[in-house]
């Protein structure tokens, strides 16, 4: 059969299908317990006919099924090993442990003194061990040492994560919305090790960026799992999930929310493939829901999430915040990338998000003030170590404040939280990390509400604006002068400008003793 397939004939290949299509489809059965350079051989044919343009498409997805490429990835996990000669084909003599060849007899005799692992004229390369013995020496016809994990990872990128040569369906225009690739959708949410290969997460991340219409269905799907408890897996799984969320989304889906409020009465929503009637409204409801599902992956519900930032670990905390930022940035750039007539599909992408993220107090009162409390705690520590580690778990998590105050500002209205609370009496200090007070001020020119005039503080002045005045005059830091001055200029005109006359008169007599 791999005599037949060899020659990489079209109208063989179709052939031998519609004949006995499982003659085909049994060389892959438990491919990853064969011999290695059997195996090799069979991936090898069968790349070809996968680069073969007269070899169409279905027939391709027929020989590599989703059954069928999940067989192939277990030999990820092959320690098998062989040579392969210049052309790239696998050798017949095997690689022996201190048995010389002749021709490397011939290079030690011309050149005894030469170092460990050079390549001399005959090319023939050498390895010496720790202990001083031979490794297996590489003749002058072996040239590249592989083992099942490269062969296995070398064909699939070829043949998965290749829309020219491969199994990728590409979309039929910048509106389409289908999903094209049904066969690599499964095959990819089968693999529930894939955060813990770096191979296999390579893979399975250039196939989604290959394939962007399958996107959606992997993110929708329970293929990974998260619990916050400190662990390698947890630590992975996020890691998966930050790169995922960096991908682009299918241009048809971008299309169809920048178009809905252009739609006609009776659309034809497509979701994970399958086409539906609805109304307008409905479909404008099912996008911000679809929109929803591109942000959050099913893996990151709300309660598990607001588990993890409000975990005592900071290596946990910190591993959240950062993949909640990363969602909130990419729904804050698509959104504000939306034309102006689709305003109604931005307030409903806006409340389908949110829905889906912990409530706001969870992220004021369990990740930032609980953070603010272990940085403050942290600045007489005497490890530096212990000092940075809390100064940038704080500083994500008021990074993750701002994220919500831009994503969701009339939330954060209808909640009436007082921003201000948040603001440790310390940051007006002449030793309080410049750093840490540019970005309070950067989150406090977001907030929507705070009471400047009328919330009572410790110190020299009864109200925060005071303090903030104080600041604007004392600060020597350029940053944070132009910040302070922006926020002052802001407040100014909500709290009336007598107000602020007196402050800065009071604070200017301060200063000046």
């Amino acid at each position: 059969m791999l005599a037949l397939l060899s020659h990489n004939d079209a109208s063989t290949v179709q052939s031998i299908m519609d004949a006995n299509k499982m003659a085909i489809l049994g060389m892959f059965k438990l491919i990853s317990k064969d011999p290695l350079k059997l195996s090799s051989e069979v991936l090898h044919v069968c790349e070809a006919i996968a680069a073969n343009p007269d070899v169409s498409k279905t027939t391709k997805v027929q020989i590599l099924s989703a059954q069928t490429l999940d067989q192939i990835s277990h030999m990820y996990h092959s320690t098998d090993s062989y040579t392969l000669d210049r052309d790239g084909h696998p050798t017949t003599n095997e690689i022996t442990e201190n048995e010389p060849t002749a021709n490397q007899s011939v290079e030690n005799n011309a050149a005894p003194n030469r170092d460990a692992g050079s390549d001399g004229e005959g090319g023939v390369v050498s390895m010496a061990t720790d202990d001083g013995g031979r490794t297996p020496v590489v003749g002058e016809a072996h040239v590249k040492v592989t083992n099942g994990r490269e062969v296995a990872h070398k064909f699939m990128m070829t043949v998965c994560a290749s829309s020219t040569e491969g199994l990728i369906f590409t979309p039929k225009g910048p509106s389409d919305t289908k999903v094209h690739n049904p066969t690599l959708l499964k095959f990819i949410t089968g693999q529930n090790k894939v955060n813990e290969d770096p191979l296999l997460q390579t893979l399975v991340l250039t196939i989604l960026r290959n394939a962007p219409d399958i996107l959606h269905g992997y993110l929708c799907a329970p293929t990974i799992t998260l619990e916050a408890k400190v662990s390698m897996r947890l630590l992975s799984t996020l890691t998966l999930v930050t790169r995922v969320l960096q991908l682009p989304l299918p241009s048809g889906f971008v299309a169809a929310l920048s178009t809905s409020t252009r739609t006609p009465t009776h659309a034809h929503v497509h979701v994970q493939g399958h086409a539906q009637p609805h109304t307008h409204a409905h479909a404008r409801t099912v996008r911000s829901e679809v929109f929803a599902d591109y942000m959050i992956p099913a893996c990151m519900k709300a309660t598990v999430v607001a588990q993890g930032l409000q975990s005592t670990s900071p290596l946990v905390k910190m591993s959240f915040t950062a993949a909640l930022i990363r969602s909130l940035d990419k729904a804050s750039t698509l959104l504000h990338s939306l034309p102006p007539h689709a305003h109604g599909t931005v307030r409903l992408c806006r409340d389908a998000l949110l829905k889906r993220l912990p409530p706001f107090q969870v992220v004021v009162v369990g990740a930032l003030q609980s953070s603010q409390t272990q940085y403050l705690q942290s600045l007489s520590a005497a490890d530096e170590d212990e000092r940075k580690g809390a100064k940038l778990v704080y500083l994500r998590s008021l990074q993750l404040v701002r994220r919500y105050i831009r994503c969701f500002p009339d939330s954060i209205k209808v909640n009436r939280y007082d921003m201000g609370k948040t603001i440790p009496t310390e940051m007006f200090g002449t030793t309080f990390d410049t750093h840490v007070t540019g970005t309070i001020l950067s989150m406090l020119l977001e907030a929507p509400d705070v009471k400047w005039a009328y919330q009572r503080r410790s110190g020299s002045y009864a109200s925060l604006l005071g303090q903030l005045i104080e600041l604007l005059i004392t600060s020597t830091h350029a940053t944070v002068y132009a910040l302070t001055r922006q926020l002052v200029t802001k407040v100014t005109c909500r709290v009336g400008r007598c107000v602020v006359d007196k402050m800065v008169d009071g604070c200017a007599l301060t200063a000046s003793k």
